[in-house]
């Protein structure tokens, strides 16, 4: 049977369903999970996988616990975390080019410069784990 993922972000898109799809689609949850959970930065988080069902739609549900930190990252931390990790090429990049985008659209409301911003809500533990996840998925999924 072959698998199929249409993306329609017509309001945003969730990291954690974001990546719970690439699970459905066929990647395994512990081989993401793992490597992003080793890191130093993540000691802590407990990320799980669940089925969830709503109506007559089933799929994966993937949610993150983390302590409560309230650290305000910016583009340069994420990127030395990203860079310190064990993490592929190719995904490291797509990360950093994730934070990146994020921080230059910050920076444009908030008129300040991409390197000045720090990140609340996104530099959180639980997105960053949803971002990390997101990318080593659909590199392991080719």
């Amino acid at each position: 049977m072959t698998k199929s993922l249409v993306i329609d972000p017509f309001s945003g898109v969730s990291g954690d369903m974001f990546t719970a799809s690439l699970v459905d689609l066929g990647v395994a949850f512990d081989e993401v999970r793992a490597p992003i959970l080793a890191m130093p930065v993540f000691a802590g988080v407990r990320a799980d996988l669940a089925r969830a069902t709503r109506g007559v739609f089933d799929a994966a549900r993937v949610t993150v616990d983390c302590p409560q930190v309230r650290d305000h990252r910016s583009v340069s931390d994420i990127r030395k975390i990203v860079e310190a990790s064990e993490l592929s090429g190719p995904v490291k990049t797509g990360i950093v080019k994730t934070f990146e985008i994020l921080a230059n659209a910050e920076a444009k409301v908030h008129g300040r410069k991409p390197d000045d911003i720090h990140f609340h809500e996104v530099g959180a533990l639980d997105a960053m784990f949803d971002i990390f996840a997101a990318h080593l998925a659909l590199e392991l999924l080719g």
